[in-house]
């Protein structure tokens, strides 16, 4: 069509020169730009139902499918949220439950056994510290020179299950916890 730049530019300017001249053409092609529009028109106008609308569908086709089992109808807003917001809810609420198992986890890993023996030798420069139990990979040794202030004591986290203290000259009497 010559709208679309089909025709030549010769062509074209012959076109334009005949519909100067021609009354009948001229309202032929006004005709034709008119149903093109209306037609353009047609076609980009937004035919989506309203939400209220789709709600609405939605709310009778659950109601149908669940088949009046419930005692209660869902209301129609529970149909208008978001997908995001409901991964969101369904994440929080799977940590909520999942929380409780990961502390209790926590709490008994923290609560294994006692160290079951000490080994102490010293060999007059340094004290070395052995002990078994080897169900975790780390521990805490506190120092102290009174037994009763282990709270005020040195702490020493230790990979493993043997410590070397290099610093025991340092009062005549020194205690030793492990956790």
């Amino acid at each position: 069509m010559f709208l679309d730049g089909a025709l030549s530019a010769e062509d074209r300017s012959g076109f334009e020169a005949h519909l100067a001249s021609c009354d009948s053409c001229r309202a032929e092609l006004e005709g034709f730009l008119q149903v093109a529009s209306v037609l353009r028109d047609a076609t980009t106008v937004d035919m989506a139902l309203p939400d209220s609308l789709r709600r609405k569908m939605a709310t009778e086709a659950a109601v149908r499918a669940w088949g009046r089992r419930w005692s209660f109808s869902m209301p129609e807003w529970v149909f208008s949220i978001r997908p995001g917001a409901l991964a969101t809810g369904a994440a929080l609420v799977l940590a909520l439950l999942v929380l409780p198992a990961v502390i209790h986890q926590r709490e008994q890993r923290n609560r294994s056994e006692p160290v079951s023996s000490i080994r102490v030798t010293t060999d007059g420069q340094a004290v070395r510290l052995a002990w078994s139990d080897g169900s975790r990979s780390s521990y805490t040794v506190y120092k102290s020179h009174n037994p009763r202030s282990f709270g005020s004591a040195e702490a020493h986290v230790i990979k493993g299950n043997n410590w070397v203290d290099r610093d025991s000259d340092a009062a005549p009497i020194v205690f030793y916890r492990i956790e």
